[in-house]
Parts: C-alpha cells; sequence; structure tokens
C-alpha cells in the first residue's frame, strides 16, 4: 500500500498588524497586541514537500491568522462532519484565489481555485494535491496548540485577543 503525501502546518514571524491613521498598516512585536489587532505573518501548509502558495496577502509572511484561523477550523469541522465533504475560502481579498479543500474518505485534496468574488486566478500547479484526511485533522490541531501558545508567551493581551474573536483554544 502506497501511503498518501503529509500535510503539516506551522507559523512563522509573527506580529501584530495595526492600521496606521495616514493609511496602510505597521508590523509591531506580538507583546503589542491589543484586543482590536491583527496577527499577521508566515502561515506554511506544506503538503508532499511542497510549500502551498498564495496564502499571505502582499507576501508570503503577510497571512492574516484572524482569517486563516477560522477558515482552517472552518475545514476541519467539515472534515469530521462527513467522509465526503468540501470546503472553499475565497476571501478574494488583494485578488486573492480560492482554496478548496476536499474529503474523500481517507483521501483529502487542496485546489487553489479562481476566486468567485475578486479577480485571484486558480494555480494550475495546484490542482487535486492529495494527502490523508487523518493527517490533516492531527496537523491542525498541532498548529492551533503552537500559535495559541506563542501567542501567550508573546503578547500579554493574548487572552483578551483571542476571547474577542471567540476562537476555540
Amino acid at each position: 500500500m502506497t501511503s498518501l503525501p503529509t500535510i503539516r502546518i506551522w507559523h512563522e514571524q509573527l506580529y501584530v498588524s495595526r492600521a496606521r491613521h495616514e493609511g496602510g498598516a505597521e508590523k509591531l512585536p506580538l507583546a503589542s497586541l491589543s484586543v482590536d489587532d491583527h496577527v499577521h505573518g508566515g502561515l506554511r501548509i506544506e503538503i508532499g514537500g511542497r510549500l502551498v502558495p498564495h496564502l499571505g496577502y502582499f507576501d508570503r509572511d503577510d497571512v492574516c491568522f484572524m482569517a486563516w484561523l477560522g477558515e482552517l477550523q472552518g475545514v476541519t469541522d467539515a472534515f469530521v462532519s462527513s467522509d465526503s465533504a468540501t470546503y472553499l475560502y475565497d476571501e478574494g481579498e488583494q485578488g486573492q484565489p480560492g482554496f478548496l479543500f476536499q474529503r474523500r474518505g481517507d483521501r483529502a485534496f487542496l485546489s487553489i481555485v479562481d476566486s468567485q468574488i475578486s479577480d485571484g486566478e486558480a494555480d494550475t500547479t495546484w490542482q487535486c494535491a492529495e494527502f490523508a484526511t487523518e493527517e490533516l485533522l492531527v496537523e491542525h490541531a498541532r498548529f492551533r496548540e503552537s500559535f495559541f501558545t506563542t501567542l501567550r508567551k508573546e503578547a500579554p493581551e493574548a487572552d483578551r485577543w483571542i476571547q474577542r474573536r471567540q476562537l476555540k483554544t
């Protein structure tokens, strides 16, 4: 029996992204986190040894973790509820493509598809990238634990930030 490619999920270089009054955003250390801030950084999802592209807005280290924490939880919830599930994350912000997660029993797939709400385009090199369903569930739990541990270690306001967003930890 051939084993399916693995999936790994982790974060890197977390920072606070805070809107400036004059426009744009500034990057601040996690220690400055307040309940109204956004946590950004590098989200890495690796399938079969390849890093999933297009996760960040302006570069690979500009991922909004508030958005992706919720979406990855949505994928996990969908996969747990059915052996045949589909979950589409199509935010469309900054021209992002859609991320289509599909489960078929013990096999799962990720495709980067055309956004239905923006001009974000599919990535033909990322169609039906296959991995094991159970590995996604395990990696997602490990990723969340690592993210929240890092946040609590570095940001005094972490628990208030988490509670405001009603995130499961």
